[in-house]
């Protein structure tokens, strides 16, 4: 299985999600955007922080490797009962035969369970350099990455 660090389509695209959540990362206490994305925390009520862009930051991760939000339903209702009951709903996808080659990565489910969380424990927490320094991002130097211009490759 080809290595995430290594795959610079893959390392450029995940730049630009990046991107896009550091330009979130400003608006706080909003119940703006759609609830594939939103954080347990939001959808309870209850007050939060910067975190629930990590949360997010997960689910589009999840979204770009396998293809679908990792809390899709059929109706809106269902989004939300399998955010709030995330616990039970957020399953790593297992392919077998010819389409084992597209199972997630260990280190990328590990970030992606590291986001997708309790806030209390949600990576990011402490410090979001706990994110930028983990072993998914490897490669990447977040410090060039407003200044990187996407590029197409074959």
């Amino acid at each position: 299985m080809k290595s995430l660090a290594n795959n610079r389509m893959v390392l450029e695209n995940i730049s630009l999600i990046i991107k896009l959540v550091l330009l979130l990362l400003k608006q706080f206490d909003s119940l703006v955007g759609s609830p594939d994305y939103m954080a347990v925390e939001i959808l309870e009520g209850k007050g939060y922080d910067q975190c629930v862009d990590y949360w997010a930051l997960g689910c589009i991760i999840f979204e770009f490797l396998c293809g679908y939000p990792p809390f899709t339903g059929a109706a809106i209702e269902d989004v939300w009962f399998n955010v709030t009951h995330w616990k039970k709903t957020l399953v790593r996808p297992i392919y077998t035969g010819v389409d084992a080659e597209f199972n997630v990565s260990d280190t990328a489910w590990d970030i992606i369970s590291k986001l997708i969380c309790d806030a209390e424990v949600r990576l990011g927490k402490k410090r979001i350099e706990d994110i930028q320094e983990h072993m998914f991002f490897k490669g990447l130097k977040f410090d060039r990455l407003l200044q990187m211009v996407p590029t197409t490759s074959n």
